[in-house]
């Protein structure tokens, strides 16, 4: 490794690729190429064997076929980086595919983000976290199947913590930025009957009975439209609850 090179992949918005020498963005590298990075990226070590990743990307070609297709995507990245040191920053060795170790990855950061604000419970740590998955991760990529683990993975991420930061918000009063979170929930996943549910009691709790009504019901026409079912047990028997309080 020459420890003078640095670089950045950003994968949230769209791949990016900056180096002390250039910055490549999605559509300038060939597709295959992007595709090597991007796998790289998303891959726990960043390492990936070779006759996975030829698998992968190129699931109809011949094993040398898929070999030299693979070597080929990686010159074309090459040849796109005029600096010979940052020319590295994908290698093939002994069948096994890398990503450089001086590569900093955005998605990698996301995580550690993460961990900080579940750890420390601080509601500035959580929206750093969040700031993130306010643009999608790959997004030209939404159809390709090995970009559905990664995607699962922050969107379930995103979820837990705007529940745990707006569980948060509410421990300290503030229930208007709750229901923020909640809303943004709610806004790629309509039918989260939880979310539906703690805006329900933040509506009781304020004494916004047509609010908390009106929540109900989108639960409930949510529920009918995606999947032809009525709200769960949980759901009814807090509607009920906190109607009879009123």
């Amino acid at each position: 490794m020459l420890g003078h090179v640095a670089a950045q992949v950003q994968l949230f918005g769209g791949l990016r690729v900056v180096l002390p020498s250039t910055t490549l963005r999605e559509g300038r590298i060939a597709t295959k190429s992007a595709a090597v990075l991007k796998l790289l990226a998303i891959r726990p070590g960043h390492t990936v064997h070779r006759d996975e990743l030829v698998g992968t990307l190129w699931v109809d070609a011949s094993e040398r076929q898929g070999a030299n297709n693979l070597y080929k995507a990686v010159h074309q990245l090459r040849e796109l980086l005029p600096d010979p040191a940052e020319r590295d920053i994908v290698e093939i060795r002994r069948g096994v595919v890398t990503l450089a170790p001086w590569v900093d990855i955005d998605l990698d950061r996301f995580l550690v983000e993460c961990e900080t604000a579940r750890a420390t419970k601080n509601r500035e740590a959580y929206d750093r976290a969040l700031a993130y998955t306010a643009v999608q991760i790959l997004p030209c990529d939404i159809y390709e199947d090995w970009t559905q683990g990664v995607r699962e993975l922050t969107a379930r991420l995103d979820r837990q913590l705007r529940f745990e930061v707006a569980e948060l918000c509410l421990l300290a009063g503030d229930a208007a930025r709750a229901g923020e979170y909640l809303d943004a929930i709610l806004l790629t996943e309509p039918t989260n009957e939880r979310a539906h549910r703690l805006l329900m009691q933040l509506y009781s709790s304020h004494g916004e009975a047509a609010n908390l009504a009106r929540q109900y019901e989108t639960c409930v026409t949510a529920l009918d439209t995606e999947f032809g079912l009525e709200p769960s047990e949980a759901t009814v028997a807090l509607y009920n609850e906190l109607t009879a309080r009123r």
